[in-house]
């Protein structure tokens, strides 16, 4: 089986983080009968934080590594193997508001599970993970008022695995700190990883699976989109 795990880029969809619409284009041939040029062709235009995206340490640190530097350097970051978790649909809601939701995952519940998960086993360097049957909003993205991180010491465990260099996530951001001008969670990981947001794991089950996800390769951008897959172990068993 091969699961698909970037989202969908329609036109004129709603973006995140106020952008407005992250994907437009505008026709710039058109093929018409006995006319030149011979082809259809659009310019497209992204945003990539309001689609599906790898980040780089330069993200959230001025002196940090674009991401570019990372398909030179280490392209295995980018193709491998991969641990799905899922997690406890168990969002709270947060005080003071009406509709917005968070859930907070801590180094003990990780732990636990990538140890359950990996027993007897060596754990996969990209770690990628969700809640069950996460909120989605119209585009089929993960609602960005059910808020997804880990907590500090979550992130300090991820970075203390020997192998470990791909975090990805369903949620929008791999920080909440409203108001704050500080990303410590996105500046622990980079320390040793890069980040996928806005990741599609909905249908995916639970398990180690092969990735691929190689961003688009653009000089000095501290994000780039990406349309990753997972591909089952099984499949290559019986293909």
């Amino acid at each position: 089986m091969i699961y698909v795990i970037g989202n969908k880029i329609k036109a004129e969809m709603s973006g995140f983080w106020n952008e407005g619409t992250p994907y437009s284009k505008r026709n710039i041939y058109s093929k018409l009968p006995n006319a030149l040029p011979p082809v259809n062709y659009d310019e497209h235009t992204l945003k990539p934080h309001s689609l599906t995206h790898a980040e780089s340490p330069l993200h959230t640190n001025n002196d940090g590594k674009p991401l570019h530097s990372y398909i030179e350097d280490s392209p295995h970051f980018f193709f491998g193997e991969a641990l799905v978790l899922k997690f406890r649909n168990d969002y709270v809601r947060i005080d003071g508001t009406e509709n917005t939701y968070i859930k907070v995952i801590s180094r003990s519940e990780i732990e636990s599970k990538i140890n359950e998960i990996c027993i007897g086993k060596s754990i996969p360097p990209k770690i990628l993970l969700t809640t069950e049957n996460y909120p989605k909003n119209e585009n089929g993205f993960h609602a960005e008022n059910y808020i997804l991180v880990l907590d500090f010491e979550a992130a300090e465990y991820l970075i203390s695995l020997p192998d470990f260099h791909l975090f990805g996530t369903t949620w929008k951001s791999t920080d909440y700190q409203p108001n704050s001008p500080t990303r410590p969670v996105h500046d622990t990981i980079f320390k040793k990883a890069v980040i996928f947001e806005l990741l599609n794991l909905s249908v995916v089950p639970e398990g180690t699976y092969y990735f691929s996800g190689m961003p688009i390769y653009i000089e000095n951008s501290n994000e780039s989109p990406v349309t990753p897959i997972l591909i089952d172990k099984t499949y290559f068993e019986t293909s």
